[in-house]
């Protein structure tokens, strides 16, 4: 781990951002432990903002502290993944069907933008920019909806599927597939067609965690993931270390979410 020292008041959030960063990157992989007084000690800073940084990045299930073992970042199970891939699916397609009646040009002009800058990052390989972006053209849509209660609830998953994204490349290093599956949301809004749209999204979401789940097949049954895995949970955990193998290591992705 490598953290820069801080010198601004508002720290815990300073190292709610850098940890986060570092889980996003793949610096910091599932099942590694991080430990409060050695990130204070890098930073430079009291271990207070660390503790509080701490409580923050559990809420959003990035990190998980197990009693008198310590804290380690989150693994996922695959039927995690399915739950959040479908949950995000039912809430990204009635969004779409909401935010279609207040969708206006320069809204579209936007999202274009956002799909041009994906693949500018993609073609210099900026992980963690591109996952940025990724996230930035589906959170314009959640707002669209003008739906308090569905934005929060879409947004309670948005660190864990970042994690998720960052944790696999495979499947999307083409910068082709990145133009062309955001395209085809940009096409279907332009018709205005509510049925197609809805659909449009919850098939690319979907899609998304299909392929995930695929990958992840394939490094199990190469045991590629045995090598990149950063070791078992702690204790109790360790039985569910084989349930999941797929998932626990891989480095980066800037696939979608």
């Amino acid at each position: 781990m490598a953290f820069e020292r801080l010198s601004h008041n508002t720290l815990s959030k300073q190292v709610v951002r850098a940890i986060r960063h570092q889980i996003f990157s793949g610096a910091l992989k599932p099942n590694q432990r991080v430990v409060e007084a050695e990130i204070a000690t890098e930073m430079g800073i009291s271990r207070g903002p660390v503790r509080e940084a701490f409580a923050e990045l559990e809420k959003e299930g990035l990190i998980i502290t197990y009693p008198r073992k310590g804290t380690y970042v989150k693994s996922f199970e695959l039927k995690d993944i399915e739950e959040i891939y479908t949950l995000r699916a039912l809430l990204e397609g009635f969004a779409v069907s909401l935010a279609l009646d207040r969708l206006q040009e320069k809204d579209l002009d936007y999202l274009g933008d956002l799909l041009d800058q994906i693949v500018e990052m993609a073609e210099k390989k900026d992980v963690i920019e591109v996952s940025r972006l990724n996230m930035q053209f589906h959170k314009k849509i959640m707002e669209l909806s003008n739906h308090k209660r569905l934005y929060d609830t879409w947004q309670s998953l948005l660190a864990q599927t970042q994690m998720l994204s960052a944790m696999t490349t495979e499947y999307y290093t083409s910068l082709i597939d990145i133009r062309k599956s955001h395209k085809v949301l940009l096409d279907a809004l332009v018709t205005g067609d509510r049925d197609l749209i809805r659909k449009s999204f919850e098939t690319h979401i979907l899609k998304s965690m299909n392929e995930l789940l695929d990958f992840l097949g394939k490094m199990k049954q190469e045991g590629t993931s045995k090598e990149i895995r950063a070791g078992d949970p702690p204790g109790e955990e360790r039985a569910e270390t084989k349930q999941r193998k797929g998932m626990e290591g891989a480095e980066h992705a800037a696939g979608d979410f």
